[in-house]
């Protein structure tokens, strides 16, 4: 089990870029 760790922390790791890339994108287009 302990091995999933380090695919489950890039996994998360992935979703926060997306989702920061995400907002990121909405302020720059608001902006």
């Amino acid at each position: 089990m302990a091995k999933d760790f380090p695919d489950v922390g890039e996994a998360l790791k992935a979703k926060a870029v997306e989702e920061y890339t995400k907002y990121w994108n909405a302020m720059r287009y608001v902006d």
